[in-house]
């Protein structure tokens, strides 16, 4: 499985990123995004800011905004667990 990296700046250091709804896209996943991502960022003990960010519409960093979720592909291990607990 092959996703496209984003670059994001996150507290002014860019960051490549992998959008977490492309991720929940190709998985072909049977739940709903928010509540889908929401589990897999409960179980795999994810970090805002480390792991994930999330952003407005805008591309604005948010705390509340789930429509846009990018995951860090600085740790492959984050996107392993998200497609292997899916």
């Amino acid at each position: 499985m092959k996703f496209d990296l984003q670059e994001q700046t996150v507290n002014n250091h860019i960051i490549e990123t992998v959008s977490a709804r492309d991720i929940w896209i190709k998985l072909e996943s049977k739940k709903d995004f928010s509540s889908w991502i929401k589990n897999r960022i409960e179980q795999s003990g994810f970090e805002e800011d480390i792991d994930y960010i999330k952003l407005t519409q805008k591309g604005e960093l948010s705390t509340t905004d789930i429509n846009k979720i990018y995951l860090s592909a600085m740790g492959p291990l984050a996107l392993l667990c998200v497609v292997l607990n899916s």
